[in-house]
This record gives structure tokens, sequence and C-alpha cells, in this order.
């Protein structure tokens, strides 16, 4: 089985009430920190960040499990008390960091697709971070960026990982991928819709 082939690291299903399931969620969140890992120690940066805004969800929903079992009801609740922001920075920063790694990973996938994947993927982090979050950083955190993007394994060293050891070929892997990306999709849609209801996804620099 592929890294990516494993239902333990697959995103939640998204529910018939447009809801996440926030347990769920931060387990698949906790897999993709597995998958930073794979791309080496300089991005140890980018892993302590994701950890980080994953304990801050995690302890907005340890203090009420029964109630906060979606991520709307955190979000009103902060709205409503203002008591914490756990959920309005935490898990903001949480999907723009899950979406850099959507955008990378679709990125592979969409030139695996068109018959000629390079050995570098520079490009694809490059890509996927211009995207995303490069907007929302400042200077000196962009250039440090740009510095980590360049110590990225390459395509052959990173599909080896992702085989974790079985006599796959690229194209399975590729397609247990494509599999995760759609629901993990879904996952990040109702979350973007939600930080645009309740007003909390700025274009603010940090």
């Amino acid at each position: 089985m592929t890294f990516f082939g494993s239902e333990e690291i697959r995103f939640p299903v998204v529910s018939e009430e447009g809801q996440v399931d926030v347990v769920q969620f931060l387990q698949a969140s906790r897999q993709v920190v597995k998958f930073i890992d794979c791309l080496g120690t300089t991005f140890k940066i980018v892993k302590s960040d994701v950890n980080g805004n994953i304990q801050k969800l995690q302890q907005k929903y340890n203090t009420d499990p029964e109630k906060f079992q979606n991520f709307e009801a955190m979000l009103e609740d902060e709205k409503v008390n203002n008591n914490t922001d756990f959920a309005k920075v935490g898990g903001l920063w949480l999907k723009r960091a899950l979406q850099f790694v959507y955008v990378f990973l679709s990125n592979m996938v969409e030139e695996y697709k068109n018959g000629s994947p390079r050995e570098s993927l520079q490009p694809h982090i490059k890509k996927a971070y211009d995207e995303t979050l490069h907007k929302y950083h400042n200077f000196i955190t962009q250039k440090m960026f740009t510095v980590v993007a360049i110590t990225a394994p390459t395509w052959s060293s990173l599909m080896k990982i992702l085989s974790r050891g079985n006599d796959v070929d690229d194209e399975q892997i590729i397609k247990d991928l494509e599999v995760y990306l759609d629901v993990m999709a879904t996952n990040l849609d109702v979350l973007s819709n939600l930080y645009i209801k309740y007003e909390l996804d700025s274009n603010k620099s940090v």
C-alpha cells in the first residue's frame, strides 16, 4: 500500500449538512505532517507551523468536545463569546498550509498525467507557494521559503518514499493520490467558505 493509499490518512467525507468533522480532520492533518517530513529536514519550519495550528484547534475542541464537533460551531462560539482565537487564527493558517500542500500535490499529478514529470520538484513547490501562502507572508518569510524549496527531494526519491517500500510504480502512487486529493478538496472548500462567511480570511501579511 502506498502512502496515500491508506484510508487512515484521508480527510473525512463532508456531511450532508456541509460540515467537516473536527476530530477526523485533525487526524488527517497530522498525516499531512508526516508527508511534510518526506520533503526533508529543511521543511521543519512548515512542519512546526502546521503542528502548532493543529494543536490550537485541538485545544479548542477539548474545551467542549460535544459542542465543537465541526468547524462552524467553533467559529460561531468565538464570534459570539470572543473568548479564544484558536479556531479563527489556528484554523485559518492550517487551512492555508493545507491549500499549499494540495496545490503542490495537484501540480505533481497534472505533470505526471501530461506524460513528462520532471525530476526537480522545486517548480511545483514554488508554484504552490505563489498561489497560496506567498501573499500572506512578509518579505523575509518569502525569501526563506525560496531557500527551503531548493532543498526539496527529486521526483524519483519522493516516489520511492511514498511507495513505502512496496513494489508499486508511479502510476499507482498517482492514482492513490488523486483519490486522496478529491476528498481533501471538498474539506478545503468547506473551510474556505466558512472563513469567508465569518469574514476572517483577509490578505494581511505576517
